[in-house]
């Protein structure tokens, strides 16, 4: 469970803050306090009263300080300073003396505050459980399982069997769609498409926005039919229950309880974890609270055990290949056989809070790129081989076969196309064209692959399809017809989608980036076609059945006007009702 503060999506925070602020106050004075002493041994000084006096208090003042949005962090630090300074000096005064008398009993108070409502928000959490279980109607005798698996960050270029070979095992059972192109180029908004069947422009779900609750979710669809609906969530970012995204679930299990988690709580938590010299120096990079498929896995695995009585929807989220790329089972500077880390490792595998927003990725060197790269499919292997274990723990108890298998990437990845690198910056299609398997119950005569443009969107429509009940109340289409009609041998006959991409600007962080050139970008396309409209109104146009690469605009060719006349009108009767 999370909570969203009063700035929208800006602070996220686990529901066990009440206690974990407080814990993480306490560490970083225990901690201050033993640096002291061991200080001490070379400066006497600093074990006097009033020296420890103001840096407890001086670092309790950046702890409040830092919160205040708008304050430069030097500011801060000259400030939390100065205060400091004036504790240490009144130390020894009639107010300080009444204090210490008084701080004993004030801390046991605390704790016992702490301790009820810690306490309380538990058992209020574990009360709402048991209220959702209790609504829900009696499924139908013959419900199917519905298993939602999201590759975060996961594109489809390059996801060759070596890289993917579980993924590629399972494809060989179900319909893979070869032309899978995300709604969005980051999480937030492509998941709300996922679960709601509308496009991202129609949705609140943005920077600072979470998802409200005007539009149906596919979660509240199926509970409402009985089902036992569940979230494991490794993306702390944009996929907690504060997003929006667990409208609909009757368990949600976003932030984990650890020491990483405890010390994210604290405001100076926050600001030492994305402290790049800092980071450099401990030799630390990775998340602190990230979740890792294996932890996503086991906690997915372990609640089916215990949940067998119930048809399930549950919606499984895996966040290794985002960044900072660790591929596990590589420990110390070795990342790939024969090669080491570069000074670069410590710039371009740090996404850590706001340090990921000064990295110049563009001044790699073809070498440097390709390290990074490597990295990123090493962490989509990691991922692959989690994949695999859950389907195939599934398999054997038995329950895949009573279940609807989507897995699906949620938006891709650039690495260096168009000198860009991340997702969340343009409409390029390595950050749209994402990875897209369905398994379904129904038996195949042969694996199915469709090359027709579809969108994610469809995947709400395509489930209730898939579940036998009418009508469909979500937008889209039913993807099943693909595969119904290669059981005609006629499945190049279904048309595809003119699928449809927005993004909103947000973290912009270089003037090069396409997003910076105003407040939105769209995006169409269609099996041969790639169209972009800017934010400046300037336009992109890509053949991408020749060119996948994008490598050459034909915008501004002549012979260009009647198909570009075409995307135009077609974006601007779905912006109508923006």
């Amino acid at each position: 469970m999370s909570v969203a503060v009063s700035l929208g999506l800006r602070v996220r925070l686990s529901a066990h803050y009440v206690w974990m602020i407080p814990t993480a106050d306490v560490l970083f004075a225990l901690a201050s306090t033993i640096l002291l002493l061991a200080v001490a041994r070379w400066w006497p000084r600093a074990r006097t009263p009033r020296f420890v006096a103001g840096v407890l208090v001086g670092l309790a003042a950046m702890e409040l300080l830092l919160l205040i949005g708008p304050l430069q962090r030097a500011a801060v630090v000259v400030l939390a300073m100065g205060i400091g300074v004036q504790a240490a000096r009144m130390a020894g005064g009639r107010i300080a003396r009444l204090l210490y008398r008084i701080a004993p009993a004030a801390a046991l108070v605390l704790a016992l505050i702490v301790g009820f409502f810690s306490v309380h928000m538990t058992l209020a959490v574990r009360a709402e459980t048991r209220a959702g279980l209790a609504a829900l109607p009696v499924p139908r005798r013959d419900a199917h399982n519905v298993l939602l698996l999201i590759l975060d960050t996961v594109r489809a270029k390059g996801l060759a069997g070596d890289v993917v070979p579980h993924l590629a095992r399972y494809a060989d059972r179900g319909v893979y769609f070869e032309r899978a192109v995300a709604t969005s180029p980051w999480t937030l908004p492509s998941h709300a498409s996922m679960f709601t069947g509308l496009l991202p422009h129609k949705l609140s779900a943005g920077w600072y926005v979470p998802l409200d609750a005007t539009h149906a979710t596919l979660a509240e669809a199926l509970a409402g039919r009985g089902y036992l609906t569940a979230g494991f969530v490794a993306n702390l970012l944009f996929a907690t229950r504060a997003t929006g995204l667990g409208r609909g679930f009757i368990v949600y299990d976003d932030y984990p309880v650890n020491l990483g988690q405890v010390l994210l709580s604290s405001s100076l938590g926050r600001w030492l974890a994305g402290h790049v010299p800092l980071r450099k120096l401990v030799g630390y990079h990775e998340l602190l609270n990230r979740r890792s498929a294996a932890e996503i896995t086991d906690a997915f695995l372990d609640w089916q055990q215990r949940n067998q009585d119930r048809p399930f929807f549950a919606f499984v989220n895996f966040f290794d290949a985002h960044e900072p790329y660790f591929p596990r089972g590589y420990r110390g500077s070795v990342l790939w056989p024969g090669r080491r880390w570069t000074n670069f490792g410590h710039d371009a595998t740090l996404s850590v809070g706001e340090s990921a927003l000064i990295r110049d990725k563009w001044k790699l060197s073809p070498e440097e790129t390709e390290i990074h790269a490597s990295a990123y499919r090493d962490a989509i292997r990691h991922v692959d081989a989690e994949l695999g274990r859950l389907l195939d723990e599934l398999d054997g108890r038995g329950v895949l076969r009573n279940t609807i298998v989507i897995i699906a990437g949620d938006h891709g990845e650039q690495l260096g196309e168009h000198g860009l690198f991340e997702h969340n910056n343009s409409l390029y299609l390595p950050a749209l064209h994402v990875p897209l398997l369905i398994l379904p119950t129904e038996t195949l005569t042969q694996p199915v692959r469709v090359g027709q443009v579809v969108s994610l969107r469809d995947i709400p429509a395509t489930v209730v399809d898939l579940l036998g009940d009418e009508p469909v109340e979500f937008p889209g289409r039913s993807l099943a017809a693909f595969w119904r009609a290669s059981e005609g041998g006629d499945v190049a006959g279904v048309p595809g989608d003119t699928a449809f991409a927005h993004l909103a600007q947000g973290f912009v962080r270089q003037p090069s980036y396409p997003i910076n050139r105003g407040s939105d970008m769209f995006s169409l396309t269609t099996h041969r076609y790639h169209y972009i409209r800017n934010g400046d109104g300037s336009e992109e146009l890509y053949d991408w059945q020749n060119d996948p690469s994008e490598s050459v605009n034909l915008a501004a060719q002549p012979d260009a006007d009647l198909v570009l006349a075409r995307f135009r009108h077609k974006l601007d009767a779905l912006l109508q009702d923006h």
